[in-house]
């Protein structure tokens, strides 16, 4: 007497038909079985190895701080006051020393090899220079640099109020409950 054929789903997989050979015994019956369910096995088991590693290679790619796309914006080292002032936030001042504004880590030891670039992070940046003109004293050989501080900060302004607005804007239900996005990215004052 023939088993009933079962077309897909799971039992299928647990119980596969072996190829009728019309005087088969039970035991050769199980054996054909064994061996159909041993290659699926195999077959599934290099799918899943291989969706294992693809799922680490994309997750350890995403650990380079390179591969983050944020907003940045590049200024000159001047822009965060003199070097006595900036070195505590970029470190020594170097040839040609650019400063990367991002909304990532912050980086001030330049490469070994290659242009002299800072990456700084924008609330870090916008702290520094709000606590640097706050402690500049208001006298007119300090004007220029309060200025060109002044105007750095506004520059930052204008992209950190944009990531604000659309990171508020966003739906709030990816962050769990009781978690107030608002002191994720705390607001800023628009001047100093």
């Amino acid at each position: 007497m023939a088993a009933p054929r079962v077309d897909g789903g799971l039992s299928a997989i647990i119980r596969p038909q072996a190829p009728a050979l019309g005087h088969e015994s039970a035991s050769t019956h199980w054996l054909l079985w064994a061996d159909v369910l041993a290659e699926r096995m195999k077959k599934s088991l290099v799918f899943a190895w291989v969706l294992g590693c693809s799922l680490c290679l994309m997750l350890l790619s995403g650990c380079s701080d390179a591969s983050y796309i944020t907003p940045a914006m590049t200024f000159a080292y001047d822009d965060f006051g003199s070097e006595p002032t900036a070195s505590s936030l970029l470190g020594p001042k170097g040839k040609d020393t650019q400063v990367i504004v991002r909304f990532a880590s912050t980086r001030v030891t330049p490469p070994a090899d290659g242009p002299d670039i800072r990456f700084v992070n924008t609330e870090k940046a916008m702290w520094f220079l709000r606590r640097q003109v706050r402690k500049m004293p208001k006298t007119e050989e300090t004007a220029a640099e309060r200025q060109r501080l002044q105007s750095t900060y506004g520059r930052l302004y204008d992209l950190y109020s944009t990531k604000r607005s659309s990171f508020l804007s966003s739906p709030g239900s990816t962050y769990g409950p009781g978690v107030d996005k608002a002191l994720i990215m705390p607001p800023m004052p628009p001047g100093i």
